[in-house]
């Protein structure tokens, strides 16, 4: 059987009644952004930090990190957005990653047959530092690509979908686009569509030109040197399978 992956439209009523953001549609196009974005009114360049966190039994942790630096760039390679891996979880203006199961600390758990995965929209409204977190459901096989079929999913179309709700954007009604609210296991990531594009730009800055996020690591190991030279980091949108 094909997994599907749908938006839960009870906390979507939940979170309207606490927090009781507006969702904004264009007319004529299908994406669905979420207020202003981290970067507040108009498209403006914004920098922000990510976090690696616990890591899947999946795959190897440096494939795991590699494939969501490479999913941040896609965003990246749109918008005048910069990310920079920090060392220190639970920052304010930051992405954390993690892999978790059933109850995790946010008051969504990610139990088996439930969400692959969920993140939350900006802060705010949503608070620091829970803003931007993206957490992936351990309970289900992952991989890179579709070498397993249809009993894992692909890391990279999941990770960018839930980046794209981390960076404000909500589910398109464009069923190509990768910010639509379903997808099956056998869908392998290949591109943003024109309308995650479209939506994206509609709240930060065009990018001027193709920017790449620096490797994982690579900040740790320059701050390490740093060291050394003197002396011395929705309430959200879910992804559920049914």
């Amino acid at each position: 059987m094909i997994k599907l992956l749908y938006f839960r439209k009870k906390i979507l009523f939940l979170f309207i009644l606490v927090v009781g953001f507006t969702a904004i549609s264009k007319p004529g196009l299908a994406y669905v952004i979420h207020d202003d974005g981290w970067d507040g009114p108009g498209q403006n360049s914004w920098s922000m930090s990510y976090y690696f966190g616990t890591m899947t039994p999946d795959l190897a942790p440096v494939d795991v990190k590699s494939t969501l630096v490479s999913a941040l760039s896609v965003w990246s390679s749109v918008v005048d957005i910069t990310f920079t891996e920090t060392i220190s979880a639970n920052q304010n203006n930051a992405i954390d990653f993690s892999f978790v199961t059933g109850n995790h600390g946010d008051g969504y758990p990610l139990n088996p047959g439930g969400a692959l995965a969920h993140g939350f929209f900006p802060a705010p409204p949503n608070p620091e530092t829970i803003g931007g977190d993206v957490h992936f459901n351990d309970n289900y096989l992952w991989e890179i690509g579709n070498s397993l079929g249809g009993s894992a999913f692909d890391l990279k179309w999941v990770a960018v979908h839930e980046i794209g709700h981390a960076l404000g954007l909500n589910h398109s009604l464009n069923g190509s686009a990768v910010m639509f609210p379903t997808v099956s296991s056998s869908t392998v990531f290949s591109s943003l569509h024109a309308d995650d594009i479209a939506g994206i730009q509609s709240i930060y800055a065009t990018a001027t030109a193709s920017a790449a996020v620096p490797e994982p690591g690579t900040i740790v190991l320059f701050g390490i040197g740093i060291f050394l030279v003197f002396g011395y980091g929705c309430r959200r949108r879910k992804l559920s399978t049914k």
